[in-house]
């Protein structure tokens, strides 16, 4: 049985060795990705305060920390530490549209709204080298706009964004679910 990469980790915390910056981003996605989640947590915050960390390592990490805070069904947790990646780093969609999940999660679809329509006037900046989630940056805050919409009773503006979430996956399930959903609906 190979080791994890955690457990290789551990071991060398053990032996008395520091971890580099880098070494202490993949421990905590390794504790996060293995479910040990509390541990995550607090190895993402230990990376986190580290002022040599490179931003993209930092805006993952952070994301990576508000799912641990969403797996614990700790939803204003989870926003707060969204909000803090704009103490480093621009908006980003990845990051506004994890802040509208978790205001959904609330029931606080108006404030989703205005979150997840900000995500879609954000472009990548695909050359700083970062890692991208192209689907927050079209497809995703329109079909979660779709949701928000239908929660609040304006099935106009619902259908609008699931119909324009079609364009940019037109074979997705969820898209093509909820246009056959809108047909019915009329």
């Amino acid at each position: 049985v190979q080791p994890h990469n955690a457990d290789i980790i551990q071991k060398l915390i053990a032996e008395g060795k520091t971890l580099s910056v880098r070494q202490e981003f993949y421990y905590a996605r390794e504790l996060y990705f293995n479910n040990k989640i509390k541990k995550a947590i607090f190895q993402f915050n230990k990376f986190l305060k580290n002022k040599d960390a490179w931003i993209e390592n930092k805006v993952s990490a952070s994301l990576d920390l508000s799912n641990c805070y969403s797996v614990l069904k700790m939803p204003e947790k989870a926003i707060e530490v969204l909000l803090n990646i704009f103490k480093f780093t621009p908006p980003r969609s990845e990051v506004l549209c994890a802040i509208g999940k978790n205001l959904q999660i609330l029931n606080k679809y108006q404030d989703a709204i205005c979150w997840y329509e900000i995500a879609l006037t954000i472009k990548p900046k695909l050359e700083s080298g970062g890692f991208y989630d192209l689907d927050s940056y079209g497809y995703i805050p329109c079909i979660e706009l779709c949701v928000c919409y239908y929660k609040i009773g304006d099935l106009k503006k619902a259908e609008y964004y699931n119909d324009l979430a079609g364009r940019f996956k037109p074979n997705d399930s969820s898209f093509l679910h909820n246009k056959n959903f809108f047909k019915n609906v009329q």
